[in-house]
């Protein structure tokens, strides 16, 4: 095997230029469409947005459930581990429960093994400040392909416009997930201007200092369907809130996948409050074009040509 590192003597090693020229890297580990392992990204969107319901959904179809962004499928015998920071246990149940019967038999029996962990732990303290915490989550990341932190505010007690301490929690997860070749991915919340001006695509929605977004490699985002977008589907306005879309706003590592649009399923049983997202494909409708009027274009000495002639238009 070629050697590819070097080292000086009490110093950090460095890439061996030759033996990294005369060797073949392996491939880049995609675990999600743009999101690389060993990195941290970010789900970001508005309260409502099914940002939750996407990472349930996520988490499923890596362990081999129903489709949704396309992910990979897990190839290795690694976790999937869901932190619920925020959420009670007994909603939480509903959901697992909402997602379970929308799927297949087979789809079943691949998320209910034990690979799929979802954790409640919205009464247990958790700040990544700490020791304790920092250590638990190490552990976890030792065995698993992804973890998702739901949600980002729940991860410490830090001010989160602060880049210097913005830049602690992002560095600590950084280094959590490359020493175990371990995606984090965090649920994080956009700022005002962001939802009320319909711009989840861009990177800057994101609540709280830009370090959230700068010193991460991966941003993805959720938002509702707006009045102008269920105009273009022709989505009636009252089934516009139950289609949202997932889109990804920054990759570094590949290119950026196209956005796909998801309808809110409500289970049909009236005793469990929790619903699916459904992957759907929409078309923008034609508009009808007005019938314009060509103009004449005259001479120069304006005398008309005995070849009439007509602007382009």
């Amino acid at each position: 095997m070629t050697a590819i590192y070097k080292q000086q003597e009490k110093n950090w090693k460095f890439f061996d230029i030759e033996g990294v020229g005369n060797s073949i890297p392996e491939p880049l580990d995609f675990v999600l469409p743009g999101f690389v392992s060993g990195t941290v990204g970010s789900l970001v969107g508005a309260g409502g947005a099914s940002k939750s319901a996407m990472a349930l959904a996520i988490a499923s179809e890596i362990c081999g459930g129903r489709k949704a962004i396309g992910a990979k499928q897990n190839p290795e015998d690694r976790n999937i581990t869901y932190l619920a920071l925020e959420d009670p246990a007994l909603a939480l149940r509903h959901r697992i429960n909402a997602l379970y019967h929308a799927s297949s038999e087979e789809e079943r029996k691949a998320i209910s093994s034990d690979k799929l962990q979802i954790m409640p732990l919205a009464s247990e303290p958790f700040d990544i400040e700490n020791l304790a915490t920092l250590n638990r989550l190490e552990a976890l990341a030792c065995n698993s392909r992804i973890i998702i932190l739901d949600t980002f505010k729940k991860v410490h007690n830090l001010n989160e416009n602060d880049s210097g301490d913005m830049g602690r929690v992002i560095d600590k997860l950084l280094k959590i997930a490359d020493k175990n070749a371990c995606a984090i991915l965090f649920l994080h919340h956009m700022n005002k201007g962001s939802a009320v001006n319909d711009t989840a695509g861009e990177q800057q929605s994101s609540r709280g200092s830009s370090v959230l977004v700068d010193n991460i490699r991966f941003q993805s985002y959720m938002k509702t369907m707006s009045v102008k977008d269920a105009t273009d589907f022709g989505i009636a306005e009252e089934d516009r809130k139950r289609y949202v879309e997932y889109g990804v706003s920054k990759v570094n590592l590949a290119m950026e996948p196209q956005p796909v649009w998801f309808k809110r399923v409500s289970d049909p049983r009236p005793e469990i409050f929790g619903y699916t997202l459904q992957r759907v494909e929409l078309e923008k409708k034609q508009k009808p074009t007005k019938a314009r009027t060509p103009k004449k274009v005259e001479s120069n000495n304006n005398k008309e040509s005995s070849n009439e002639k007509f602007a382009d238009f």
